[in-house]
């Protein structure tokens, strides 16, 4: 995701993870459920930058900091023919920090 400070517009976040997906779901007549779950390792990254002149950085941080996901995953699905499904789902990412280890940050100023 980019996003524009003050005085700058090149600023970023981002999150990259992956990891085994685990899940079950039963069907009751029209409907099936599911229930599944995704956990790995990942990391954070941020560019935030304060102040920058053209392509030249003057005030910035970047931040990149190790983290463990967990993101569950609820489903439902309705059939409205043998090939068609209407399907309502909900997820969220969680990040957590994995502790005793050191961030990598890089101050320009």
């Amino acid at each position: 995701m980019n996003y524009s400070t003050q005085d700058a517009k090149s600023s970023y976040l981002q999150i990259g993870y992956g990891g085994p997906l685990i899940g079950m779901n039963t069907k009751k007549n029209k409907f099936r459920y599911s229930c599944l779950v995704s956990m790995g390792s990942g990391s954070i990254k941020n560019l935030h930058i304060n102040k920058q002149s053209d392509n030249t950085l003057i005030d910035a941080s970047l931040y990149k900091i190790p983290v463990f996901t967990l993101s569950p995953l609820v489903s439902v699905d309705y059939a409205i023919s043998p090939k068609i499904a209407f399907t309502l789902q909900a997820n969220c990412l969680f990040g957590f920090k994995k502790q005793k280890r050191p961030s990598i940050t890089l101050v320009c100023k």
